[in-house]
């Protein structure tokens, strides 16, 4: 796969913040790579035209020596921006991109799962607003994977509830743009899964998997690999649609085989209803706060 054009147009960052002083160490990493860049194009007999500023070189941020400023850019990009507008915990939409497109050739039952992801977005983004004074940041936000189907519901929800929600969005072979229902502030481009998925599991305090194909059950067995081996802590994992993923993933089977802990099991729930999702969400998302608020009292000498 090619790399995107970077700075501006479809890409992770751009010019302003490239420029600001949260980026001093982006320009720095740029200027200890550039010249490893310049000195190859120098070996292939490739005309070279420096830039004063080696991070705006589009040519050079595109090759292969800026690989790890392009790894560090749309890493530090979007946690400054998520930073700034004080987003602190997140519930994460994951499912199809197919599932609501005109072209989903699917089973007709699947395309409810739209409208259950639109309504479970937009109860929780309601809720979660209801929670502060109004033009507060809300503790909790609506987080998918920027594109169609199933993530686009989950953005489009919590418009309808009035409030903002995020993209983590994806550059794929097939072009995949931002749906239109993300705020225009958290709209984030990645070129790498690796580094959007720091950023899906790096707030998130919940996670609704709705059906979906390879890239959902990537997301999944990530997240349970890491709740299982306490590399993150434990997190409310619902697998929405029993019928579905009991149909795909045979779960018990592998505790049969011993591959798994009886346990293992206990790491995500099923769930089948909009109301009891919700419900069980916001019990776990109560305790979060509630904890938050403890421990944040004075101390009493």
């Amino acid at each position: 796969m090619g790399v995107p054009h970077y700075i501006d147009g479809y890409s992770f960052t751009n010019k302003t913040f490239l420029l600001s002083p949260e980026a001093s160490i982006l320009r720095s990493l740029a200027e200890s790579l550039y010249p490893a860049y310049l000195s190859r194009k120098l070996q292939e007999n490739q005309p070279i035209h420096p830039h004063p500023i080696p991070a705006l070189d589009e040519q050079f941020v595109a090759s292969r020596e800026a690989l790890w400023f392009r790894v560090l850019a749309e890493t530090i990009y979007a946690e400054i921006i998520l930073q700034r507008e004080e987003v602190k915990h997140t519930v994460l939409c994951f499912g199809s991109a197919r599932i609501g497109s005109k072209k989903f050739k699917g089973t007709p039952e699947m395309a409810v799962y739209y409208k259950y992801a639109e309504e479970l977005s937009e109860k929780l983004t309601r809720w979660s607003m209801s929670l502060v004074e109004p033009g507060s940041p809300p503790p909790f936000m609506i987080c998918s994977g920027g594109g169609p189907g199933i993530m686009e519901a989950g953005n489009r929800g919590a418009m309808n509830a009035g409030g903002r929600s995020i993209g983590l969005n994806i550059h794929l072979p097939t072009e995949q743009q931002p749906n239109p229902y993300i705020s225009k502030e958290f709209v984030f481009n990645f070129q790498y899964f690796f580094t959007r998925k720091f950023h899906f599991l790096k707030r998130a305090k919940a996670i609704v998997v709705f059906p979906g194909g390879y890239g959902s059950l990537d997301e999944l067995f990530e997240t349970l690999t890491l709740i299982q081996t306490g590399k993150i802590d434990p997190v409310k994992v619902i697998l929405f649609g029993t019928a579905f993923w009991k149909d795909i993933l045979n779960l018990p089977r592998m505790v049969d085989h011993g591959v798994i802990a009886p346990s293992d099991l206990e790491l995500f729930e099923y769930h089948d209803s909009v109301e009891t999702a919700v419900q069980a969400i916001q019990q776990e998302l109560l305790t979060i706060l509630n904890h938050e608020k403890l421990h944040s009292l004075p101390t009493v000498l």
